[in-house]
């Protein structure tokens, strides 16, 4: 429950997990496996059931080169690149968007969900509100919340992960030196723009007086720019793409 397993690999099979009898459940976690971590053999998989049962639920699943299941039971809650975990609901590894394997709070180590990631609001609410989970994720942050945009009865994500659509604001404790290189920072900390961009006056690419930002779940930042009387996209390295 509430699990991450990275880079794991096997010299037979079962990198993450191997199940020779009794049942086992696997609820709401990670799997990322990588080519090179492994000695590559026919039918080496992620989770390998050689015996009894083993069932996923509303858990995530990539793999490079090798098969992600083996002989599981899974259903449409959960997300897989391949078509090797059964009722799995498929989706390319890019749509299912998870970042490298970080501290992203929690006493424990996970892959961040990226904006957009398929697995974003995929699972029903009621699910992750009940047992084993709680209403939290692997970090002790609360399930449920709407990171697609839209109210509906599935907020809850698929994997150990849950997004945190986050909230930004403009930072305005000092000036930009020179009037370059606007500093942009998104609130609630520790969460962080890494950089800076933008310079004073009216060109397109410009601001005067910016005082609001949004991000969009595709990662697009929009800019209120008062004086210039607009609002600005830019993609998410700065690079302005329309203004009204």
């Amino acid at each position: 429950v509430n699990s991450t397993f990275s880079n794991h690999f096997a010299f037979y099979r079962g990198g993450a997990i191997y199940n020779d009898g009794g049942q086992t459940t696997v609820t709401n976690s990670t799997f990322v496996a990588y080519e090179e971590f492994i000695i590559q053999l026919s039918g080496v998989a992620s989770i390998h059931n050689a015996a009894g049962t083993t069932t996923l639920f509303n858990s995530v699943l990539v793999r490079t080169g090798y098969v992600n299941c083996s002989g599981v039971t899974a259903d449409a809650s959960n997300l897989a690149d391949d078509n090797s975990c059964d009722g799995a609901t498929q989706a390319g590894t890019d749509a299912i968007g998870l970042g490298p394997l970080a501290d992203n709070g929690g006493p424990t180590q996970t892959h961040a969900l990226l904006p957009g990631s398929a697995a974003i609001d995929h699972v029903a609410s009621a699910a992750c509100s009940a047992a084993p989970l709680d209403g939290v994720d692997q970090r002790g942050v609360a399930r449920n919340a709407d990171g697609a945009g839209g109210a509906s009865a599935d907020e809850c994500d698929a994997g150990a992960y849950e997004f945190q659509a986050a909230k930004l604001t403009l930072s305005k404790t000092t000036d930009p030196a020179g009037g370059t290189g606007f500093p942009f920072v998104i609130d609630p900390a520790p969460y962080r723009l890494d950089f800076k961009f933008g310079s004073n006056g009216n060109a397109v690419f410009q601001f005067r007086t910016p005082l609001g930002v949004a991000l969009d779940k595709n990662g697009n930042i929009f800019v209120a720019d008062t004086d210039n009387n607009r609002i600005s996209k830019f993609n998410g390295a700065g690079v302005w793409q329309t203004s009204w």
